[in-house]
Parts: structure tokens; C-alpha cells; sequence
């Protein structure tokens, strides 16, 4: 286990929630469901994984994202949408960062799918987003919609 704590943003995702949390359980001891008032099993799925789930109203993305973090166990942040499942590769690499080094975000490749086959060209071919932070250091804005991570100048980006 690494010194992450996993904040997941949930509404009725019962259909794809399992899957994601099943491909980070080996990862972490703490996973943070931020539900918005799901009516379809999400929260149940979400504490028979054992994660910490904290029901509130909709507060827009980053106001929401930020009221998980703020509940997170480690200052370390792996920031997921619920139908994001990392795969061997990332999950590995994750396991060998030094988390001392808090001057530093990870931006996390993207493997885009539609329906089982992987998008491999145009701008879903090459996706990518800061995703792994220390939120010592960096917090979503409060915007509604379009939310952005605030990475200060003096971070290091890998």
C-alpha cells in the first residue's frame, strides 16, 4: 500500500463503480466516495468495497472534488472519475514514487475507450491530465463546471 488516499465523485454509477474500485483496492487503504445523491446502489457498492463515502449535495466539480480531499487520509491525492480504472502499468509506477518529493504533480496518461477498442489516434489517442498531487500544495478551483487544478509555478510536473 502507498501513502495515497483515492477521491472518486459519484452519481448513480452503480453500472461501472465496482469495476474501477476493484482496479484500485491493491493500492490503497483509503478510498474516498464524494456521492451526490445517487438513487441506484452506488453508495452500497461503495461501502462493500469498504470505502469511506460521504453523501452531500451537489456543490459543482470543485467544490465537490475538494470536500474529498479535505476528508482524505494521506496528503497524497489520486484524483479518478468513477468509470477511470488504472491499469498494471500506472499502478506499479505508483508504487515506486517517493512521496517525500511534495514539490512534484503527476501527470497520468489516458487510455480512451469506446465500447471495448482503445482510441489510439487524434487528441483521444494522446490524452492526458494532472491527476496525482499533495494536497499541501494543490486544490481544484471552486468552479461549478470546468474545474482546473491550481499548480503553483515552483511545481515540478512528471
Amino acid at each position: 500500500m502507498v501513502p495515497v488516499s483515492v477521491v472518486i465523485m459519484t452519481k448513480d454509477e452503480s453500472a461501472i463503480l465496482g469495476k474501477t474500485l476493484q482496479s484500485v483496492g491493491g493500492l490503497t487503504d483509503d478510498i474516498v466516495i464524494v456521492d451526490n445523491g445517487s438513487t441506484d446502489g452506488t453508495v452500497s457498492i461503495a461501502r462493500s468495497f469498504g470505502c469511506r463515502v460521504i453523501e452531500t449535495e451537489w456543490l459543482g466539480y470543485g467544490l465537490t472534488k475538494n470536500k474529498g480531499i479535505d476528508t482524505a487520509k494521506y496528503d497524497w491525492i489520486l484524483s479518478l472519475d468513477a468509470d477511470e480504472c488504472p491499469d498494471a502499468t500506472l499502478l506499479q509506477a505508483i508504487s515506486h514514487i517517493n512521496f517525500s518529493e511534495t514539490g512534484v504533480a503527476y501527470d497520468l496518461d489516458f487510455k480512451t475507450y469506446f465500447g471495448n477498442k482503445r482510441i489510439k489516434f487524434g487528441e483521444w489517442g494522446v490524452d492526458h491530465h494532472i491527476r496525482l498531487v499533495n494536497r499541501q500544495r494543490i486544490r481544484w478551483t471552486d468552479d461549478k463546471v470546468h474545474e482546473q487544478l491550481r499548480v503553483p509555478d515552483d511545481i515540478q510536473r512528471r
